[in-house]
Parts: C-alpha cells; structure tokens; sequence
C-alpha cells in the first residue's frame, strides 16, 4: 500500500483526479487514508455492482435523464452512449478478488482512458494466471518477472501459494546474505530490485506492472 501510496497520493495534482473503490473489510485503512488526504473521494463498494458502477461513473444519472426523455413518448428510440466522467481518470482499488474479478471488467467497459491501480490483494483468491484476464491493465505494485516465473513452477498451487512461497524464497536469500557478510550490493528479489547494506533496513524498489497475460503461461 505505502509503494502504491507514495505514486497516487503524494503528488496533489495527482489526488485531485483520483478515487478510490474500498470494500468494507478495508474501512480501517480507508479511515487513515480520508484523514490524510480529504481532497479524494471514496466510495465504500455496494453489493450491486452494477448500480454502483453507474454511480461512480456519472452514468446512472445519464441513464435517468435518457429513462426521463424516452417516458415522454414511448414510441421513439433514443440513441444514446452514455460519456465517462472527466473529473477523475485514475481508480484505486482496495478489496479483495471476489469482488474485484465482477467489479473490474464492468468499470472498464465503461471507463476507456482510466488507469486503474490496485494492491495485490486484488489478486488473492485466483487459482490460476489464467483468472488475470479479469484484471487486464490494472496497475500493480510487484514485478512482472516475478510472475513469469511462477508461469513455470507447476509446484504452485494458486496465485496466493506462488506470491507467498516467492516472499519466503526473499527472505531466505535475505538471511543469507546478513550470515555471510555481504554488503553494498543491489539485489533482485523476487519482490523487487534492493539495495543491500549494513546496518540499514533493506529498501525494496517495487516497479508497477501494467497485469498483462501475454507474456505469461497459465498454471
């Protein structure tokens, strides 16, 4: 959340094109986040997804105003593509992935030319790569080569075994290195590329990775 934090809510022009998308087993971190930042506006997920999405999107009050038009005379069909907002062109998401595989596909066909960023919780509960296709694009803080990888290991189970096996793999090299005196190098983790040093908390640099299963294979 910090990596994601620092890209989406540090830079004030960047908060003012912002909303975020919480379910409500994350309101805890919602609350620290709305005190923080109180320009952003949140929206706690209802259970209809769709009537939710219209909501957050401008486009229940377009599909009104076109309910509103055709009630005056039944007999004439009005032709009408309701327009995305332009007040907002990024979404955080915060909630898990039942939620998110439903919620995802419906914003994006509606929301064109909005980035969409999420952690990787939204990614726990996938029992395969394959199930990415539902989050197409959708920006994530964790390498892509990390992935790849666990394309290739068919001991993993599903995407939450491959993350968690892969931080335990981390933090074996990790003690490793303390235990044989290296320091001052740069490493590549599984998590990330890290510097190395003596003495100093390891600071991990997590790239965004656009999810994209093209240059995958499905488990």
């Amino acid at each position: 959340l910090y990596q994601l934090e620092s890209i989406l809510f540090y830079n004030n022009n960047s908060r003012e094109k912002l909303i975020v998308a919480f379910s409500n087993e994350y309101k805890n971190r919602i609350d620290a986040l709305e005190e923080k930042y109180p320009e952003v506006k949140f929206f706690l997920i209802s259970n209809n997804l769709d009537a939710f999405s219209q909501q957050i999107t401008g486009i229940k009050s377009s599909l009104e105003r076109l309910n509103s038009l055709e009630s005056l005379d039944r007999n004439i069909t009005i032709n009408h593509n309701p327009r995305e907002r332009k007040d907002f062109n990024k979404i955080f998401f915060l909630t898990g992935y039942d939620i998110g595989k439903s919620l995802v596909p419906i914003l994006r066909s509606y929301l064109i030319s909005t980035e969409f960023y999420s952690t990787t919780e939204l990614l726990m509960g996938a029992s395969s790569l394959k199930e990415l296709n539902d989050f197409e694009n959708v920006m994530i803080p964790v390498p892509n080569y990390l992935f790849e990888e666990m394309s290739f290991n068919k001991d993993i189970k599903n995407i939450e075994d491959g993350l968690n096996k892969a931080l335990v793999e981390d933090l074996i090299l990790i003690e490793g290195i303390y235990q044989n005196n290296i320091n001052n190098i740069n490493m590549m983790f599984n998590s990330g590329i890290s510097k190395i040093s003596k003495g100093q908390c390891i600071n991990r640099n997590l790239p965004l990775w656009k999810i994209s299963t093209d240059t995958i294979n499905p488990l």
